[in-house]
């Protein structure tokens, strides 16, 4: 099934980014069989259909930051105004990844001078395609750095994202990631909205009851890696969780540098030639743990994975755009995504057990 987890685009060496160009992949979707909790994997060709408009003024010395997204076109407004106010497109190059959209995200990027690429495909969402084939066409330009940055991701103040391309660089990181925390209610996209009340009561209410009423804003969101022996109530032996949710960004373990078993995809800074040649991001995780398996798949060959939290950070509205397109989180993909990660990494992730739960690690 090898063929399925890694991106097959990624053995064209011959690639070139055109105008227009369509790839192929294989990809697995679990699907049940009606016996209790067995399912099977089945295998599906897609085919993805790609419109590549690249900006202008192009620096392959400078990193790709890629945002994919689908619709919400005032979100990626908001989103690129924060990211001219903090002059991020002085030290990066800016691509948008359009999934599909309905709404004129190509008129978006343009306005902002932007590199546009839109992804068509007829199996749904697929964060790890829309960032394979965006990695691969940086890959092919000369790019050498590749920032994956969620469209609901936002910078808190003008050093932070210098700060970790400077770390990222002078550890010769592979793979990095850095603290992100809630943002005010006030700094949010749509922040006079009902959504923070009913997107609480929905994901944390019962677990979280003491951060009612918008106090969890202005906490940390991801703080580095943590994992849950999820063996008694879930098929997965151990489950990936953001350490340091809610805590103070201020707090010693999430204030800090440290390596970590793996880092969110909604901030990911990336050495291309390794993405590349590791096989970038399983494909037929489409929704979920494409972020966790890779980084796994880096500590394998003992690559590091680095977090880095002392004195920056960044904003990150969790989920806002499912939230917002009242879109389940949760469907089909999540769950095929669960069982195919289950198969990859249970034995694994059962037998480093004690050393999972020591996380977060001393510093690097």
């Amino acid at each position: 099934m090898i063929e399925c987890n890694t991106c097959s685009l990624f053995k064209n060496e011959y690639f070139v980014p055109q105008e227009k160009f369509s790839v192929f992949q294989q990809e697995l979707l679990a699907e049940p069989t009606g016996e209790g909790k067995q399912y099977n994997f089945k295998k599906f060709n897609i085919r993805y259909d790609c419109n590549w408009i690249p900006s202008s003024n192009l620096d392959p010395s400078l990193p790709v930051v890629l945002i994919p997204i689908r619709n919400l076109s005032n979100l990626l407004k908001f989103t690129l105004t924060n990211l001219k106010t903090y002059n991020i497109f002085s030290i990066a190059n800016i691509a948008i990844v359009d999934d599909r959209s309905d709404e004129d995200i190509r008129a978006v990027a343009l306005e902002f001078e932007c590199s546009y690429l839109r992804v068509e495909n007829s199996k749904g969402f697929s964060f790890s395609m829309l960032t394979n084939i965006g990695a691969y066409v940086f890959y092919k330009l000369g790019f050498s750095t590749c920032v994956m940055w969620n469209s609901d991701l936002w910078n808190k103040d003008e050093t932070s994202f210098k700060k970790l391309l400077e770390r990222h660089g002078e550890t010769q990181s592979k793979i990095s990631g850095a603290k992100l925390v809630y943002p005010p209610k006030e700094l949010s996209y749509n922040f006079d909205g009902p959504l923070d009340t009913e997107n609480f009561k929905k994901h944390y209410d019962k677990k979280y009851p003491h951060l009612k009423n918008g106090t969890w804003r202005g906490t940390v969101q991801f703080g580095g890696a943590s994992w849950l022996d999820s063996s008694s109530f879930s098929s997965l032996n151990m489950s990936p969780g953001h350490f340091g949710r809610f805590k103070d960004p201020l707090t010693e373990s999430v204030n800090c540098n440290k390596t970590v078993s793996f880092v969110t995809g909604a901030l990911m800074v990336l050495d291309l030639e390794y993405f590349i040649t590791r096989g970038g991001f399983n494909p037929s995780l489409s929704k979920c743990f494409q972020d966790v398996d890779f980084c796994l798949r880096a500590g394998e060959v003992g690559e590091k994975v680095n977090y880095f939290g002392e004195d920056m950070s960044f904003y990150h509205d969790e989920s806002f755009s499912f939230h917002f397109l009242k879109i389940e989180k949760f469907d089909y993909q999540s769950r095929s995504d669960h069982y195919l990660f289950e198969k990859l990494w249970n034995n694994t992730l059962h037998s480093q057990l004690p050393r999972l739960k020591q996380e977060p690690r001393s510093l690097y």
